[in-house]
């Protein structure tokens, strides 16, 4: 693959990981099982989305192109988020109001304005993934079977560290709904791909 597809993949799955976590948000905040979560927990919801899905399309990138092309990719993803969310919060002033219903792109940089008190670095990014990604690297990425335990599985261990985060690790329902977001977005990264390839194949993209 040449410079053109980095060029192409990267455009695509910058913005499918940060316009698919407000989506997530929206649909959770519909559900009567989130209603009572204050702002902080919400913003915490927002950055564990972020350093996952991040995470989650590094070991999908492996999968699909090899380790090359997957560090080539990675690498630019990672650069152009880091920007971008630097960049909007260093714009963006307003305090928010009615968060669950006014989640945008440029709102987004707010809720990690709430997290740090400080201004939002590369070197901040880059730490906070790695330590997220020393975690995650120890569960294993393939569903387990009908009769198998969820323990070890990636999006079920997810599920579980943001519903100990939020002080609700005993609840199960939250650790399944927070693991079916997860999952929703593995299916909406491979719909991404398959959409990229087939305009790369056709050349309509070259």
């Amino acid at each position: 693959m040449n410079n053109l597809n980095i060029e192409v993949y990267s455009e695509v799955f910058t913005h499918t990981i940060l316009t698919e976590i407000p989506t997530l948000l929206t649909t959770l905040g519909g559900s009567s099982i989130f209603k009572d979560l204050n702002e902080n927990e919400w913003n915490i919801m927002m950055k564990e989305f972020l350093l996952f899905e991040i995470h989650l399309c590094d070991r999908l990138f492996f999968l699909w192109y090899g380790d090359e092309f997957r560090n080539k990719l990675f690498d630019k993803i990672v650069t152009e988020i880091a920007f971008v969310l630097d960049k909007m919060w260093l714009k963006h002033e307003i305090t928010l109001e009615n968060k669950l219903n006014k989640i945008t792109m440029e709102s987004f940089a707010d809720y990690l304005k709430e997290i740090r008190a400080d201004v939002l670095t590369f070197d901040w990014f880059i730490s906070e993934y790695n330590q997220r990604t020393n975690e995650y690297v120890k569960y294993k990425f393939e569903r387990p079977g009908e009769d198998e335990s969820w323990e070890g599985w990636l999006f079920w261990e997810f599920g579980k560290r943001v519903a100990s985060l939020l002080g609700r690790d005993s609840n199960a329902i939250i650790i399944v709904s927070l693991q079916r977001s997860a999952l929703s977005f593995m299916k909406l990264i491979g719909s991404a791909k398959e959409l990229i390839d087939k305009k790369l194949e056709n050349n309509l993209l070259n």
